[in-house]
């Protein structure tokens, strides 16, 4: 059993609805496409308290992740619901980590994709701070940039996990948050750092919420944004 495992909050469901239940309880069906071939994709997000960090945001990359392996748009209202309700009453912890996994429901042993409704879950646990530094190692894989999965943000982490623990033979240090990146040149890096200031992602890179964000204030505080609102609305007399 994993070490806090009970204090874990789970909500399990499909696009249509679920509820929260009880970690004890939690249950997937086998023939989940997501278990058997990797059949999904999955947002990994910051809470504080009952609040998730940059929500919105998160779903689009989640919708977009979505349609590149062709499923079904998920649900926005019922996400939101779900998330809702694996932090009410403050969450599982002051500071936590929410995770949203989608996949493609009941189907068949190989790769041909049932007719189910698409999965969802929805969980929320404690996580550590994150340190104040953090250090990169190399690892000697690339990443297929050509790939129909490239840049997708999909269950199928397999690779992730032989990066990082070849991250971690290196001497690399650990974010805390379990949620670290490889960039496509062959970089393993661990830390906020680096993955929000330092790491370029080149072809077939996961578009980073945190990249964005700084983007975004960017064009508030050198003015830029006044700038685009005056010429949006010149002519609104």
């Amino acid at each position: 059993v994993v070490a806090g495992w009970h204090a874990v909050r789970i909500w399990i469901g499909d696009r249509d609805g679920g509820r929260l239940v009880d970690p004890d309880e939690a249950r997937i069906g086998v023939l989940d496409h997501g278990l058997t071939v990797g059949d999904g994709v999955f947002e990994t997000l910051k809470t504080t308290g009952p609040v998730p960090f940059a929500l919105r945001r998160h779903l689009r990359r989640l919708d977009a992740s979505a349609a590149a392996m062709g499923l079904a748009a998920p649900d926005h209202d019922v996400v939101r619901e779900a998330v809702v309700s694996v932090l009410a009453g403050g969450g599982p912890a002051p500071q936590g980590r929410l995770r949203i996994t989608y996949s493609g429901g009941a189907g068949p042993l190989g790769s041909d994709r049932g007719e189910a409704v698409p999965s969802l879950i929805v969980m929320a646990d404690a996580s550590a701070p994150w340190p104040d530094t953090t250090s990169v190692a190399t690892v000697p894989w690339v990443r297929n940039e050509r790939s129909p999965i490239a840049g997708v943000k999909t269950t199928s982490y397999a690779e992730n996990v032989i990066a990082l623990q070849s991250v971690y033979g290196e001497g690399g240090g650990t974010s805390g948050a379990g949620n670290d990146v490889v960039t496509p040149g062959g970089v393993g890096t661990t830390g906020p750092a680096v993955s929000a200031y330092r790491t370029y992602f080149d072809i077939g890179g996961i578009d980073t919420i945190a990249r964005a964000l700084l983007r975004a204030a960017a064009v508030v505080e050198d003015g830029r944004l006044d700038a685009f609102r005056a010429e949006r609305y010149a002519g609104w007399q």
